[in-house]
């Protein structure tokens, strides 16, 4: 309840929508082609994040706990064991709004925004309150690259179609885990084809032989 009485929201380290995707992120990524044990592992190590990040009350409460950092990371599809955890604590702690700053500048900086606006910690590493809306702060950010994206796609795509095509496949190059991804969408397929040479011929070939024809030229 909030002090006047009225409903409100638990001051989370994490929305609970958010908790529930970084878990269900940090499953896919360490089953994605492991054994059935893997996923179980995954499924167990997810439950302790779920609990564990509910008592967190600051920034430095989660970097303290290594486990969680691990967690997070594999999360977003970095690779916990390149980037140490004061890396990570001057990503929480840049402002977004300054193109100076530090999560500005550095790699991969839409992934790195979208894990740290998916917590609810102010600029003294404190927990706050989010603001009510109908989407979250990641939401947003991702909203607007997503729109961003396509609007250069479509710009520079009205001069060359080949750029458009390799914008598009940048922007969905992460989503890709077999080459049956690729065969399934007419634009990534093409870009392939033309990288590697590869006769639009070979598109009348039946499915499985595409698959193996691109994985012999182009590790996924």
């Amino acid at each position: 309840f909030n002090a006047d009485g009225t409903l409100g929201v638990p001051m989370l380290a994490q929305a609970e929508t958010e908790i529930l995707n970084t878990a269900k992120s940090y499953v896919i990524e360490k089953s994605r082609f492991g054994t059935e044990e893997d996923k179980k592992k995954a499924t167990e190590e997810s439950k302790y994040y779920s609990g564990e990040v509910e008592k967190i009350k600051t920034l430095d409460g989660l970097l303290s706990n290594r486990r969680l950092v691990d967690f997070v990371l594999v999360a977003a599809k970095l690779d916990p064991e390149t980037v140490t955890t004061d890396y990570l604590r001057k990503m929480f702690e840049s402002d977004f709004s300054d193109p100076n700053s530090f999560i500005n500048t550095e790699p991969n900086t839409t992934i790195y925004k979208e894990l740290v606006s998916s917590y609810n910690f102010g600029g003294d590493g404190n927990l706050i309150r989010p603001e009510p809306g109908i989407q979250t702060k990641r939401g947003l950010l991702e909203t607007e690259d997503l729109y961003l994206n396509q609007t250069l796609e479509q710009q520079r795509g009205e001069d060359n179609a080949g750029v458009r095509l390799a914008l598009y496949f940048r922007r969905q190059a992460t989503g890709v885990n077999t080459a049956y991804d690729l065969l399934a969408d007419n634009a990534l397929l093409q870009v392939v084809q033309t990288a590697f040479s590869i006769p639009e011929a070979m598109s009348t070939a039946d499915v499985d032989v595409q698959y193996a024809y691109i994985n012999r030229v182009l590790d996924v």
